[in-house]
């Protein structure tokens, strides 16, 4: 019975942590203001999996609307564009002195439609 209890708290504390945001992003709908749209979020990485702090995240819609920010000590990016711009419309592209751009991983967002992660990865060069 045990056994069985703690596969099944296993289980259930597996289920929860999908529901949570890579690097515990603290972000409340609550909190926003004045409706400003989806939340762009995600991580600057380099090839080894190492946050790059300090890099330039710009985020550009087809409509022409552009937002441009600096990743944390941790890599985290976190902004919005506006409430009129569709998330599906935006590219996400870093860059940061002595590094290239290697790809940008958009993750599905299945917990909240509000929000669209998107990390980069660059490569020393």
């Amino acid at each position: 019975m045990f056994h069985k209890t703690r596969w099944m708290l296993a289980l259930a504390i597996g289920a929860l942590s999908t529901a949570v945001l890579a690097g515990g992003d603290d972000y409340d709908p609550a909190n926003d203001k004045d409706r400003e749209g989806p939340v762009y979020f995600g991580f600057v990485r380099d090839a080894n999996g190492a946050a790059v702090p300090g890099a330039t995240v710009t985020l550009t819609s087809t409509n022409g609307q552009t937002a441009t920010l600096n990743s944390n000590a941790v890599g985290l990016y976190r902004t919005h564009i506006n409430a009129d711009t569709r998330a599906d419309t935006v590219t996400v592209s870093c860059a940061k002195d002595g590094y290239k751009q290697t790809r940008v991983q958009r993750r599905p967002s299945v917990a909240v439609a509000a929000m669209v992660e998107t990390n980069c990865f660059l490569q020393r060069s």
